[in-house]
């Protein structure tokens, strides 16, 4: 029988690494989720009174959308730096695309 984990990680190892970066991102959306959107801040300067008031709103129904703007533009740019390399790579082979299947 072939071994399943043709680079040598036994099964537990690559199984808890999986299971573990699911719970790395899932928490990490869960926290973007509840600071951004859902849970209002205690307390707010107001722009009417110009003081400390409690809010019921999320900072999004508020209108602050720079840091829902500020994680797209971070995904935008760790997207377009894996699309670049391998143009890089099609440059050193002079035009030979390898190991790019469409």
């Amino acid at each position: 029988m072939a071994d399943p984990i043709p680079s040598g990680w036994p099964v537990w190892k690559a199984t808890t690494l999986a299971i573990g970066t699911g719970i790395l991102f899932g928490s990490t959306q869960v926290l973007l989720i509840l600071t951004l959107r859902v849970c209002p801040s205690p307390f707010l300067q107001t722009p009417q009174t110009n003081s400390l008031t409690p809010h019921s709103q999320g900072p999004y129904e508020r209108g602050v959308e720079w840091p829902m703007t500020l994680v797209g533009v971070i995904s935008a740019i760790l997207l377009a730096s894996g699309l670049i390399p391998p143009y890089f790579e099609i440059a050193k082979r002079h035009g030979r695309v390898v190991g790019i299947n469409f």
